[in-house]
């Protein structure tokens, strides 16, 4: 019995297994074969299975020889955006493509139109700096990019930290375990800030976005809060002084 061939032993996406097969009508011994999609152009090619698991083979032939780019020290990244994008295999697929999180169709099918682009962003080149979404709802496209140094980057992510237990970025037990309060707090420029205590851990959580709004910080937000209630109530958001005696108190 053909055993089922396993996508995480090749580079290239299977999109179908054609089996044991001769190879053209004068072929003398069968091969296995399958279709392949080419992880960059992903046009879909036709490969013996054993060429592509061997060579761990990426693309399809006009690829290989289009920009002669594959060894830049971009290149991995612009393959990691588009994995994590559309590779439902990914481990980061469920932070990404299955939020919505997508390429502009120019970045996607074009390494050389994405390097051009972000090559001329601010601070590219800058020592420590990385590529990030301003926006990380929005996908890696025009307008939602930039070089950004770590700090920058981890106050602007989806992803909670996985010892929380409250739920909600920025909160947390006061104390012991078996407290019932919860404490709202955040990190700005290396400084730690304490914003307040509070019974529940959905009122932590309303009183940790509060701060990012009004103080119109870099962190993502619970999203605890509705757009409306934003919208009509900013200009009276409490100042960074004002926190601890006056939210949801």
């Amino acid at each position: 019995m053909t055993k089922e061939l396993k996508q995480e032993d090749y580079q290239m996406t299977i999109i179908k297994d054609l089996g044991t097969i001769y190879a053209t009508q004068t072929s003398k011994k069968k091969a296995r074969f399958a279709i392949f999609k080419c992880t960059n152009c992903e046009t879909c090619i036709t490969s013996a299975v054993s060429d592509v698991k061997r060579s761990k083979r990426k693309y399809c032939i006009p690829c290989n020889k289009k920009h002669g780019m594959h060894d830049h020290r971009l290149y991995s990244t612009w393959q990691g955006q588009k994995k994590r994008c559309y590779n439902k295999n990914s481990k980061m697929y469920k932070h990404y493509g299955k939020r919505g999180i997508f390429m502009n169709i120019r970045f996607k099918t074009n390494f050389l139109t994405w390097l051009n682009y972000v090559q001329l962003l601010p601070n590219y080149n800058t020592a420590k700096y990385s590529l990030d979404r301003i926006n990380n709802n929005e996908g890696y496209v025009p307008m939602n990019l930039r070089w950004a140094n770590q700090q920058t980057q981890s106050q602007n992510t989806q992803r909670i930290q996985t010892n929380n237990t409250s739920g909600f970025r920025g909160v947390s037990k006061h104390g012991q375990r078996t407290t019932k309060i919860w404490r709202s707090t955040i990190t700005r420029n290396s400084k730690h800030i304490h914003i307040g205590l509070y019974s529940t851990a959905i009122e932590a959580a309303v009183a940790y976005d509060l701060f990012v709004i009004s103080q119109n910080t870099e962190h993502t937000r619970n999203k605890v809060l509705s757009q409306d209630f934003i919208n009509n109530n900013v200009q009276q958001l409490p100042t960074t002084a004002k926190f601890e005696e006056s939210c949801l108190k």
